[in-house]
């Protein structure tokens, strides 16, 4: 009988232990699972993470590039300003040059014609 008793004690662990084994198996494989998702899961962030901050780079870059076209915009505006104030100087200057070439000229008909009218008052009074 204790052989009996042995022998089905055996057979209830035996399968006992069976199923704790087919159990330990479908724990290992759901915790198996819940570590690939997860690890899927942080590739997904680390992907995510990188494709924003090359949006922010890309973002840095683009004012980067606005910013030297205004700054080589501000270069070109200041220097056509200069060329124009130039330009405007050197025409001012030749107005100013006509003007007193002009003035000169006027001068020197005046003492022509004052040098004309003393030579014809000296004639008159001979």
């Amino acid at each position: 009988m204790e052989i009996l008793i042995l022998y089905l004690l055996m057979l209830i662990f035996g399968r006992i232990g069976m199923e704790l084994q087919e159990q330990n198996a479908r724990i290992e494989l759901f915790v198996g699972q819940i570590l690939e998702h997860q690890d899927k899961q942080e590739k997904e962030r680390q992907q995510q993470k990188r494709q924003e901050e090359a949006i922010q780079i890309r973002a840095r870059q683009e004012q980067e590039r606005q910013q030297q076209k205004r700054q080589e915009e501000a270069i070109q505006i200041r220097a056509r300003q200069e060329r124009e104030r130039q330009q405007q100087r050197r025409q001012e200057e030749a107005i100013q040059i006509r003007a007193r070439q002009e003035q000169e000229r006027q001068q020197q008909k005046r003492q022509e014609e004052a040098i004309q009218i003393r030579a014809r008052q000296e004639r008159q009074r001979r």
